[in-house]
């Protein structure tokens, strides 16, 4: 079956459908927190742990112990649906977790090993939390 629609109108009815505010969510999450951000903290944290003299099996548990908020989507989504904030289930739940991940950025240059295991922790709970919310509001 042929379909008469072309591309303009498709991107038209997205965004007649979703609104502004959606699509700069989608924009924000997916692009610039998942790929940009979370790519510039994945190549930054070797050297970072290099320049510390830690060596690669310390580095490989370390980077784990940074990333291991991921694991926690599964809660924070239960979270998230059982305690609402202001009548909304997603939006204050990714403020938070944005001032969340704001802190553990500043964190994250104090300059000692374990400094920048939790502020990299708190920043992928931004990113994952972030992540999260967003695909759930689309699915």
């Amino acid at each position: 079956m042929q379909s008469n629609i072309i591309p303009e109108q498709i991107e038209k009815k997205w965004y007649v459908v979703l609104g502004w505010k959606f699509i700069a969510i989608l924009f924000a999450t997916q692009f610039l927190g998942k790929g940009v951000y979370y790519g510039i903290l994945t190549y930054v944290l070797l050297p970072l742990f290099r320049s510390y003299g830690i060596d690669s099996s310390t580095y490989q548990v370390l980077a784990a112990t940074a990333t291991l908020s991921w694991a926690f989507n599964p809660i924070i989504g239960l979270l998230s649906d059982k305690f609402v904030i202001f009548y909304y289930h997603k939006k204050y739940w990714m403020f938070i977790c944005t001032i969340i991940g704001l802190v553990g950025s500043g964190i994250a240059f104090e300059m000692s090993p374990v400094a920048v295991i939790i502020g990299f922790f708190l920043i992928h709970l931004e990113i994952s939390t972030n992540d999260l919310m967003a695909e759930s509001k689309y699915t």
